[in-house]
């Protein structure tokens, strides 16, 4: 898993609760940082959080994490706007939700001082993408927590999803999918399966599609890591 996706599961913790307070008729304002104590270090980075468009841009700041989490708060509050703020690890993020949809945004401290971290701004009023081949592979008990995806000239998706049961019945049940929908399961230096409460993984090809697959124990039932690449057609 690339940085900027491993950083983008994080940050849904802190945002993806807002949704339901969110209003859908209007779009979120893009990544866009007028006005606010940050320098962009990418261009506008298209994304799919948990079906609907984003964009995402790498950006620096040269206060603190907390203080310029502070001064963005400062910059963002509003008489109709909710901010969420939750600290994650070395973390800081601040979220927004307002009448144009959500802006969120994670830093964390910076080589050589000041922050470093990502600002996006998610679309609610678009119809949420169809769902992938990673959503297919799921059992029918699991609960969706994060679906992030990226275009380019290998799409890519990540998805996270909890489900109550064991890890082996989650095992079984997405082998047997995979065999529906014709996955041919990669097995070359494979170990054999663990303990059956032990953390697996799985790897899979159809076509020009690779995916690999991660089961873990969490709770009382099981998490499910699914990532899948796609070579554009």
């Amino acid at each position: 898993m690339n940085r900027a996706t491993t950083a983008l599961i994080a940050l849904l913790g802190g945002f993806v609760a807002l949704v339901g307070v969110a209003p859908r008729s209007e779009a979120a304002e893009p990544a866009s940082g007028q006005g606010l104590p940050l320098q962009f270090l990418s261009a506008p980075i298209p994304l799919t959080i948990a079906g609907h468009p984003a964009v995402l841009r790498v950006v620096r700041a040269q206060a603190a994490p907390d203080a310029a989490i502070d001064a963005v708060a400062a910059a963002w509050q509003g008489a109709s706007t909710l901010l969420r703020r939750d600290d994650a690890g070395p973390w800081r993020n601040l979220s927004r939700v307002d009448r144009n949809g959500i802006q969120a945004l994670q830093l964390r401290s910076a080589a050589g001082g000041g922050s470093e971290g990502y600002l996006v701004g998610w679309q609610l009023s678009a119809q949420p993408r169809p769902d992938s081949l990673a959503h297919r592979l799921l059992p029918s008990t699991a609960t969706t927590l994060s679906d992030v995806a990226s275009g380019g000239d290998a799409p890519g998706r990540t998805l996270v999803a909890w489900a109550p049961i064991d890890i082996a019945e989650a095992d079984r049940t997405v082998l047997a999918k995979a065999a529906t929908f014709g996955l041919r399961q990669r097995t070359e230096g494979r170990h054999p399966d663990p303990e059956p409460s032990r953390e697996r993984s799985r790897h899979f090809s159809a076509g020009k599609a690779e995916l690999a697959l991660t089961l873990h124990r969490e709770g009382r039932g099981t998490a499910l890591v699914i990532h899948l690449m796609e070579a554009s057609r």
